[in-house]
């Protein structure tokens, strides 16, 4: 067990801690975060780095002194300061149903078994489905597995999967560490073939990806096109963003 000094010491280089971080609570309208301790702190320390009031006064919106708005060099500040927060888009199940069903009405007109998932801006999974064009069999098991990464690459790379294929294929006659690093990019975990499109706001932000695996990459893409449009018409004439 360690002795009492060397506990204190302990509790007081955590309390440090906490106070380091408390600003992301004052930022939310609370009060600065304050703990008791059995010996003064280190006032080194806080001289360097300032407690947690002084820190989110520093950062919140005030008269360019770096003093807060929020009235007294106790008070939080007033407004949440902008270089902390940025605001996030995030699709809902519906929204990938609408993407999702747009992707499915081409390929089944085409008569095309394909595997369609539509993430979110992480990749991850909101809608995922084998179809079989109509009235035929599911697209090839693999097929899902292919459309789930196409779908995260487009997501997490904001970019259509085809652009990252055309990076990685080596082109006759080429060598050296240009060949490598394509190499290199094949080996990354991401899917690098054509059928993942992102989707994306007017304003250029990344809110998702459709993914397709069950024919060709360029027939893939197009199914995958046609949802990611669909959804961004949706999305803009629905909002501003």
């Amino acid at each position: 067990m360690p002795s009492s000094r060397l506990r204190q010491l302990l509790l007081t280089a955590g309390a440090q801690l906490l106070l380091l971080t408390a600003p992301a609570r004052g930022l939310q309208g609370f009060a600065p975060a304050t703990v008791a301790l059995r010996s003064p702190p280190n006032h080194d320390t806080r001289r360097k780095y300032g407690t947690a009031s002084t820190i989110a006064r520093s950062m919140s919106p005030g008269n360019g002194n770096g003093e807060g708005g929020g009235g007294g060099k106790d008070s939080p500040p007033a407004a949440v300061a902008p270089s902390l927060l940025l605001p996030s888009l995030v699709l809902t199940p519906a929204a990938a149903s609408c993407a999702a069903e747009a992707a499915l009405k081409l390929a089944r007109a085409e008569g095309w078994a394909v595997t369609v998932c539509v993430s979110d801006a992480g990749g991850v999974p909101l809608f995922a489905l084998r179809d079989g064009g109509g009235n035929g069999p599911p697209a090839f098991a693999a097929s899902y597995e292919i459309a789930v990464g196409k779908a995260r690459s487009a997501a997490m790379f904001g970019k259509d999967t085809s652009a990252l294929e055309g990076a990685a294929n080596v082109k006759p006659g080429e060598g050296g560490g240009g060949a490598v690093g394509r190499t290199a990019l094949l080996s990354a975990p991401f899917v690098v073939m054509g059928g993942g499109v992102p989707v994306k706001t007017k304003g250029g932000i990344t809110v998702g990806a459709v993914g397709v695996s069950g024919v060709r990459p360029d027939q893939d893409e197009a199914v995958a096109r046609a949802g990611a449009e669909a959804l961004e018409e949706i999305i803009a004439s629905a909002s501003r963003l």
